[in-house]
């Protein structure tokens, strides 16, 4: 019962803690009112129990309300219901003439209102309650004989002060408990990141690098074979190679991620054409783009200068054209374009391959490290590029947009800062 109404996927979150304690709060007070009510039934009391059963009209209601998670509903019937209670308990108390301060009570109406409720309106019910608690001073001492202003006046000063302090010190405590709160989601956060990250590089360790390695083992233990048989060693030639290029970018991608991860990315900005790294990428991936029979096209309708890291941009056209070859199936076409636009530099690769998976394209929004997946001839990767990307171009005021078409390409925009 005590769980009643919780939030089981943030079990130690703050909103969390303040559904747990109303139902403390409430089971706490229904048990309390049945024991004062059983009690003065036993010392033939009729009349207090009839006006503190009025207890179960607060406590139940604000149990059933936590339990069909209408949580703000039950928060407010509770505040609503407990005022009302310490209300009708103020003027019984006054119409018998009990020489008792009841309107003190109001005052644990103040954390409580802190507790379950946030901002204006917190304050808001505050100030309402410290109104209400002055009235009830003036009104209790309306009632008496002896009718003192200079009494009057100093109870009110004293309502007000101790009110003013349980709000400003719950209120404090709220804040400090709120920030509390949110450096252990953060520290959380950068804990799960971190252990991703950790899984992640032992994944690529394991099978990203350590296979291409044993498949040079196999070659080696073949020598003697290929001594007796040039031929085979030709027929194996294309193989090794794409093996030692999938290796390379691998390694590369690590390195550079490592760097990334323990020193931070530190852009230092040029102004250049970005069609010089463009030519440089095109004769860098050539012989990828030849193995797989690709059309090469490129469409630079700009010669405008971009303000960013030249080894930066080069990283992130290099990423992207890789991961387009990967993906582009034999005989399929890549276009590279420039384009210059109101919000900078699109430098866009398109391709005719398969499309982006879509839990990969949200990763990828949300900043997370994407999977690898094969490509279209068995190319490994690390899943690294597009992250590599992401990162490069945030540290260079850029962004990267993807135009995802499912079964038929995938175009992916570099926007850069365009030099002024």
């Amino acid at each position: 019962m005590l769980q009643a109404g919780s939030l089981p996927n943030q079990p130690y979150g703050f909103e969390n803690r303040r559904i747990l304690i109303l139902n403390k709060i409430s089971l706490v007070a229904a048990a309390i009112t049945t024991a004062i009510i059983v009690t003065h039934l036993l010392i033939g009391n009729t009349l207090q129990p009839l006006v503190v059963s009025a207890g179960f009209l607060v406590c139940i209601p604000t149990i059933y309300y936590q339990t069909i998670r209408r949580y703000q509903l039950a928060r407010y019937w509770f505040l609503v219901g407990f005022y009302l209670l310490l209300t009708g308990v103020f003027f019984y108390s006054v119409y018998l003439h009990l020489d008792t301060s009841t309107e003190y009570l109001l005052i644990i109406l103040i954390p409580f209102i802190l507790i379950f409720l946030d901002g204006k309106t917190s304050t808001l019910l505050t100030i309402l309650i410290i109104i209400n608690g002055s009235f009830f001073l003036t009104y209790r001492y309306a009632q008496s004989e002896i009718f003192l202003f200079k009494e009057i006046f100093g109870l009110q000063v004293n309502w007000i002060t101790i009110s003013l302090t349980v709000y400003f010190s719950m209120n404090f405590f709220k804040k400090s408990l709120v920030k509390a709160n949110e450096l252990i989601a953060r520290d959380k956060e950068e804990l799960a990141v971190a252990d991703q990250t950790k899984n992640f590089l032992f994944a690529v360790i394991s099978h990203d690098i350590r296979s291409p390695l044993n498949s040079f083992k196999q070659y080696f233990r073949l020598d003697e074979e290929f001594r007796k048989d040039p031929e085979l060693f030709i027929s194996y030639q294309q193989d090794l190679s794409k093996k030692v290029d999938d290796i390379s970018q691998t390694l590369d991608d690590l390195l550079f991620w490592s760097k990334t991860q323990l020193q931070g990315i530190t852009a230092n900005p040029s102004i250049f054409r970005p069609i010089e790294v463009i030519e440089k990428i095109t004769v860098l991936t050539a012989d990828l783009i030849q193995n797989k029979n690709i059309t090469l096209l490129t469409d630079a309708q700009t010669s405008e200068e971009v303000l960013c890291d030249r080894d930066h941009l080069t990283i992130i056209i290099r990423n992207l054209v890789q991961n387009a070859i990967k993906f582009t199936p034999q005989n399929g076409t890549i276009t590279i374009s420039s384009v210059a636009q109101e919000d900078g530099i699109h430098i866009s690769i398109e391709d005719t391959g398969k499309g982006m998976d879509e839990e990969i394209l949200k990763n990828l929004q949300a900043g997370m490290i994407v999977k690898s997946q094969m490509g279209t001839v068995g190319e490994i990767g690390t899943g690294l590029g597009l992250s590599l990307v992401k990162e490069l171009l945030a540290k260079n005021l850029g962004q990267l947009h993807v135009e995802n078409r499912a079964g038929t390409g995938t175009k992916i925009s570099a926007i850069l800062p365009q030099a002024r």
